[in-house]
């Protein structure tokens, strides 16, 4: 990718590494967990910006360039991370969040926290409204890991409250988010200006898929990027 600029800012004992395409950018792309990183939103970033969309995106600790330990951070601080980048660097509105699995619930709650007009939900979680503040290597998986703790979200009531477009891209065969998670993120959008939900034939690595998928990926870029035309 071209007109690359990347940025590093301190956070906790480390450092959050990004970069933003373009002068100033309208989209902020956030990874999901385990081995993710920001280089994951190649394809999209790159889509975007031959399109004259500019996007921000981090590696939050313990991926990708960031420094810092993963286990000891938490669902909280990656909100902060999120707002960190928002508050540091250029970007102009409408803004639109992008967020990847574990990051589904992120960018949700930063829609709260900023003025956020489009999300972009690829294969999202949900998490027990406790599990927020809880680090990540303390307690944390225990409870996520109750059957059916997802019910107790506070995303359900946090997605009531949007008015924004929703994009919610899933995996017919993913194997970490129930079905159940993507119903319920559809069905309470109820004040959602638009709601578009595409399925595609892959698992819960939708990334991936995408990025050798030329097609389904146009169909994704093309649904963003029409928010701006």
């Amino acid at each position: 990718m071209t007109a690359i600029q990347p940025f590093y800012l301190p956070f906790g004992d480390g450092h959050l590494a990004g970069d933003c395409l373009g002068r100033t950018a309208q989209v902020l792309c956030l990874h999901g967990a385990g081995q993710s990183h920001r280089g994951r939103f190649h394809w999209l970033r790159e889509g975007l910006w031959q399109r004259g969309i500019g996007s921000l995106a981090l590696d939050m600790p313990g991926h990708g360039d960031s420094a810092g330990a993963l286990r000891q951070s938490s669902l909280r601080e990656r909100t902060e991370q999120a707002l960190r980048v928002l508050a540091t660097q250029p970007w102009t509105a409408p803004l639109t969040v992008v967020g990847a699995s574990m990051s589904g619930y992120t960018a949700l709650r930063l829609s709260t926290a900023v003025p956020v007009a489009n999300l972009v939900l690829m294969v999202p979680a949900a998490y027990h409204r406790e599990a927020y503040s809880l680090r990540f290597d303390q307690g944390f998986t225990e409870l996520i890991r109750q059957p059916g703790s997802w019910r107790a979200s506070d995303a359900w009531e946090r997605l009531q409250a949007f008015r924004g477009n929703l994009l919610l891209l899933s995996g017919q065969e993913d194997e970490v988010i129930p079905a159940e998670v993507l119903q319920q993120y559809e069905q309470h959008a109820r004040q959602a200006a638009s709601v578009t939900h595409l399925r595609f034939a892959c698992g819960h690595q939708l990334n991936g898929y995408l990025a050798q998928a030329p097609a389904a990926a146009r169909q994704v870029i093309e649904q963003i990027a029409g928010w701006y035309r």
